[in-house]
């Protein structure tokens, strides 16, 4: 986005309108201080809007299908998400996690999402960082 004239607001479409799984990516172009916000009715990780205020600053957000957003790399990022047929759902465990995911790379808010686990291919894993030890663990046999 080009925003050298004027601030610009970009408004997403719900969450639920669109594909689980579309990413959507928006880009500030020009070094001039006018804001490019991003704005939805669906929450983009807890936060109803997002602004890009450096030449060159992105977001990439990725709707869950039904009423969220996720955001995937830009600003505030720190979700991570992984297709990966080598674990098993079952195998998810804070110890899993600690190991593989120290706090130190993803602090306490990080969310990691794993897809196409071992046990099934609709099977997915939602974990958020609670704190240094702890995750919030959220398997499900469906689709994010």
């Amino acid at each position: 986005m080009n925003a050298v004239n004027a601030a610009i607001t970009i408004p997403l479409p719900a969450a639920s309108t669109v594909p689980a799984g579309l990413t959507i990516t928006i880009k500030k172009i020009d070094a001039s201080a006018n804001p490019v916000t991003i704005t939805s009715t669906s929450l983009m990780d807890g936060a109803g809007s997002r602004t890009l205020t450096a030449q060159y600053e992105a977001i990439t957000v990725m709707s869950d299908g039904s009423s969220i957003y996720r955001v995937v790399s830009g600003v505030n990022a720190n979700t991570n998400v992984f297709n990966n047929t080598s674990v098993a759902k079952t195998a998810i465990t804070n110890t899993f996690l600690n190991t593989n995911y120290p706090a130190a790379a993803y602090p306490a808010g990080s969310l990691v999402i794993f897809t196409n686990l071992s046990d099934a291919v609709t099977n997915t894993a939602e974990c958020r960082r609670l704190t240094p030890t702890t995750w919030s663990i959220n398997a499900t046999a469906g689709k994010l």
